[in-house]
């Protein structure tokens, strides 16, 4: 996974360190997967009853670990690379942030300038 995505996209050191945490985390999975075939799902507790295998739990964990590492390295789709380069789309998300924040802003002022206006008109 490091190779294919280092090889496609610049990141720069903290996305590396969330990469680098996501390769560990597909490796921890991969063992757990191997655990779970061997002992299976199913194993017997302390008294011999039938339990679930914690394995399981910590699969299940593993995964959303996995999912949310490559969520916060917010990975372009397919469809977005095909139109810019990584850096481009990186960009274009902090001109959206900022300029989302202007409009909320802008619209604040003119709900503002319009109580002031009603005011006014008002004779208060």
């Amino acid at each position: 996974m490091w190779r294919r995505l280092t090889g496609k996209y610049e990141f720069d050191l903290r996305e590396e360190a969330v990469l680098e945490a996501a390769c560990a985390q597909v490796d921890n999975i991969v063992e757990l997967d191997k655990a779970l075939v061997k002992a299976g799902v199913v194993v017997l507790g302390s008294q011999g009853q039938p339990r679930l295998n914690p394995v399981v739990t910590e699969l299940r964990q593993a995964r959303i670990a996995l999912t949310r590492l490559l969520g916060d390295l917010q990975l372009p789709s397919d469809d977005e690379l095909r139109a810019k380069t990584w850096r481009q789309l990186q960009a274009k998300r902090a001109a959206d942030s900022r300029w989302t924040e202007k409009r909320r802003l802008d619209e604040r002022r003119a709900r503002i300038m319009a109580k002031e206006l009603d005011g006014e008109a008002t004779g208060a």
